[in-house]
């Protein structure tokens, strides 16, 4: 975090200061009252189940040198900085320190793998910057708190930054797009989430395409699917420049040859009548597309499509997200992290993909697989036809199916349905051997990785 006055900072933000020295420096914001507060500032949020103006002692205790509280909440003897609302507050110091970092932004968001083009275009950058020299959101802070958070990491040291944007609601991308105000924006997909608040695809696109409202320069958008010119026209509101990826030469990022292996796979990335080829560790078609995403994002940033090869290939995914790993000669897929129809199908097409390859056969793959949630009115209906799309194109495989949209359809189809991933997994013990890839996925809080330590 850059060091500034709390007087340089409410003067930006906002407020009143109450009993503080406007000269006192400010290294650190915090949320969290537990943690040592020295010369920082804490932040009393508000939550659905927690309101932190109860714990302003506790920050107190823990050395805060100043509360940020709402104005009517605190009592006047305390060293504060009073708000209407603190999360604004918070937000809006974010905006500060990337106003001090002065560093160029690309903000990315999507349906499905929003997070791999952000590592892969953290990658990227690194190979134009050096390591250490980007900042990125980590883990899963693409919200409304997880965004200023990200930024409140940035140093002198940093040279650019990428930003994860999440959302479940609509108007939630546009105040995170504020926060940012990105010099480019990237959607990197339009795919049936959170569709109990965002209603339908275009309902998502709307809202996805809510990210180049602050934008400066550049709209990066998927040219293949049918919410392109949506988010093209969004895109041609603000007056941005519009470059388009996918899998054809209609595009401008493309790619093409792609050839895929449980251990990774390799594919052509073309540009503007240039061809590399990449190498990587990352399954499946889906993955070289997103690499197109990344690579426009790189070419804004001046970088050589060879650069970007190279920034490619040192992609490394976070988490629960396509990880292999063995035992006793059973394979794990565990791509658990979260699931919708598309990344459901993306799973099952590798699998396929695998199959046809010749590295395992149908009859040695168990599918592990868990209810895909927010999916809204077509909950059902999506959960019956991943299951129909198992039974038509990959006779043999053994199915686990765990959670009440999937048990929807026990009756059917001839495969094996479950209440929770305890209770899949502790079936998936008795069926494993020698030669097996048990392959998991489902949405985040099906904790389908349970089902590796039933007991």
């Amino acid at each position: 975090m850059f060091e500034l006055t709390i007087g340089e900072i409410c003067d930006f933000c906002g407020g009143e200061l109450l009993n503080v020295d406007r000269n006192i420096i400010i290294k650190k914001a915090e949320t969290d009252s537990r943690k040592d507060m020295t010369d920082g500032i804490f932040f009393a949020l508000k939550g659905e189940r927690f309101d932190a103006h109860d714990f302003v002692e506790q920050a107190m205790a823990n050395n805060a040198a100043v509360l940020c509280v709402q104005n009517d909440r605190v009592s006047r003897n305390l060293p504060c900085w009073l708000v209407a609302e603190p999360l604004k507050a918070y937000q809006k110091l974010g905006s500060l320190m990337l106003q001090k970092a002065d560093i160029p932004v690309i903000a990315i968001t999507g349906s499905v793998g929003k997070t791999s083009v952000k590592e892969m275009t953290r990658s990227v950058l690194e190979q134009k910057f050096g390591s250490g020299k980007v900042l990125f959101t980590e883990g899963n802070t693409n919200n409304h708190i997880g965004v200023p958070q990200n930024l409140m990491r940035l140093t002198a040291e940093h040279k650019a930054a990428v930003i994860e944007i999440g959302t479940n609601s609509f108007g939630e991308i546009a105040v995170l797009s504020e926060i940012v105000r990105p010099d480019a924006a990237l959607v990197n997909s339009i795919a049936p989430c959170h569709l109990e608040n965002l209603g339908t695809l275009e309902g998502v696109a709307k809202e996805k395409s809510a990210i180049f409202d602050f934008a400066a320069e550049l709209a990066v958008i998927p040219g293949n699917i049918p919410q392109t010119e949506q988010l093209k026209k969004a895109a041609e509101a603000r007056n941005l420049k519009i470059k388009s990826f996918g899998d054809s030469n209609a595009q401008e990022f493309y790619f093409s040859d792609f050839k895929g292996s449980i251990d990774g796979s390799s594919f052509v990335l073309h540009c503007s009548g240039e061809s590399v080829v990449v190498k990587w560790n990352l399954q499946g078609e889906h993955q070289a597309q997103n690499a197109c995403g990344a690579a426009a994002a790189g070419k804004f940033f001046g970088m050589s499509l060879c650069e970007i090869a190279e920034g490619l290939k040192n992609t490394s995914l976070p988490g629960r997200r396509s990880k292999i790993t063995e035992s006793n000669g059973v394979h794990y897929y565990n791509d658990a992290y979260n699931a919708n129809p598309a990344s459901m199908r993306a799973l099952l097409n590798l699998v396929c993909e695998c199959v046809k390859n010749g590295e395992f056969a149908f009859e040695n793959v168990i599918l592990v697989i868990g209810d895909m949630l927010e999916l809204g009115e077509n909950s059902l209906a999506e959960h019956r036809n991943i299951l129909q799309f198992i039974a038509d194109e990959m006779s043999g495989v053994k199915v686990l199916a765990a959670g009440a949209n999937f048990g929807h359809w026990a009756d059917d189809f001839d495969m094996e349905f479950f209440p929770d991933s305890v209770a899949a997994g502790k079936r998936l013990k008795t069926l494993q051997s020698v030669g097996n890839w048990v392959f998991l996925k489902g949405s985040l809080s099906m904790h389908m990785e349970n089902a590796l330590t039933a007991e």
